[in-house]
């Protein structure tokens, strides 16, 4: 079977690890890959080896939407044409709010040149194909569902929860029976980080999306006080979050010592910068905007302590488990309790170690990758059966 996995531009520049190890999984398991790469990220480095990459325009006009959907089926079919007794598409799982208006647009110029195939096709084309979505973030799914619908009946699209938190808004908006719950997951390194000592630079990333631009200030104030408190902090903030929200100017904010614009590193593409992430000895994660973050997982897995906002939308941020979560407030009362938690752990060894143990074998129980793969496998072959089903008339929609 032949899958395509299309990300927006959005999705792909922060969750570039998850879809490279969807793919392996799927590969493995037998699939011919393909990657949609959006054109407006031309510089964007994605291997090759398990899946065939394929650009499409991710900007234009409206009304040339569905011209540069046919225009995406032409390049499928000249640079990885199905074998024999293949269909073009399978699959078309989209990660992101535009992707989704994408792939309906994709799907309905399959059903549109299967219909009425050019003289130049040198094979039929199957004209149905199941429509997969990934649900990431709260109040996603009611919009992800109105851009499926547009393209087919909703027998033939299959949402997936990448949380169990968000499995009642997928069924509400999708239906239940065409909801599946596949959380996301990460690989496990065979030792955990070593825990930060006192003859050494405390180095921690800021893990945020600028969604909630008052948690990261209280980060950054926060980071300020530490570093007042005589503590040589780094932090690594990805350079295009510093172009969202006005993170220089808030470090500057403190006085002496406690003006940190020194201690900022601005990393360009920190997503690709996953293994110095996982580097450093804390990772915040101030925003509570219900979405999904890898990154996250990947620090609990690797052992990195997590300090996090409150988000009831994310069941892997379990306060005492697999992360410090930090109350809500406002002002200097919630840059103090960043301050505190982070001076808190530097003091407290053993709770370092503690949170850095429980955080991993959490992972090792509810979250690993070929788990997650696996329940994304399951609702392919039980959406694609459901959908073939539905053409031969033994089910209805």
């Amino acid at each position: 079977m032949r899958a395509l996995i299309l990300p927006d531009r959005a999705f792909l520049s922060r969750e570039r690890q998850l879809l490279a190890r969807l793919e392996v999984g799927l590969a493995d398991d037998g699939f011919r890959v393909l990657h949609a790469l959006p054109a407006s990220m031309n510089t964007v480095e994605f291997s090759a080896v398990y899946s065939t990459p394929i650009t499409y325009a991710d900007t234009g006009l409206p009304f040339t939407r569905s011209l540069r959907a046919d225009a995406f089926v032409r390049s499928l079919l000249a640079l990885a044409p199905p074998d024999p007794g293949e269909r073009l598409l399978d699959v078309i799982h989209c990660f992101g709010d535009q992707a989704v208006t994408t792939g309906s647009s994709i799907a309905r110029a399959i059903a549109r040149i299967s219909a009425a195939p050019p003289e130049d096709l040198a094979s039929p084309l199957a004209g149905d194909v199941l429509l997969a979505v990934e649900v990431w973030r709260r109040g996603q799914a009611r919009v992800l569902a109105r851009a499926a619908a547009s393209a087919k009946p909703l027998a033939h699209v299959l949402a997936f929860a990448a949380d169990p938190a968000l499995m009642d808004e997928c069924a509400s908006a999708f239906g239940p029976q065409h909801v599946r719950l596949a959380p996301w997951g990460v690989h496990i390194p065979e030792s955990p980080r070593d825990p930060w000592t006192s003859d050494r630079s405390l180095c921690c990333t800021l893990a945020a999306s600028g969604r909630d631009p008052a948690a990261i200030e209280a980060v950054i104030r926060g980071v300020s006080r530490v570093r007042q408190a005589g503590v040589d902090v780094l932090l690594f903030v990805d350079a295009d979050l510093a172009r969202t929200v006005p993170i220089l100017r808030w470090a500057g904010r403190g006085s002496g010592i406690g003006d940190v614009r020194g201690a900022i590193s601005l990393i360009a593409d920190l997503e690709s910068q996953r293994e110095l992430v996982l580097q450093t000895h804390l990772l915040l994660a101030p925003e509570s905007s219900g979405e999904q973050r890898s990154i996250m997982l990947e620090a609990m897995a690797a052992g990195v302590p997590v300090l996090a906002g409150p988000d009831d939308s994310s069941s892997a941020i379990v306060n005492g488990t697999t992360a410090m979560v930090i109350p809500r407030s406002t002002g200097e009362a919630w840059a103090e309790s960043w301050a505190s938690a982070i001076i808190g752990f530097m003091r407290s060894p053993g709770s370092w170690s503690a949170l850095s143990r429980s955080a991993r074998e959490a992972i090792r129980q509810d979250r690993l990758a070929s788990a997650s793969i696996a329940c994304v496998l399951d609702g392919y072959r039980a959406g694609i059966a459901r959908l073939a089903e539905v053409q031969s008339g033994s089910t209805s929609i």
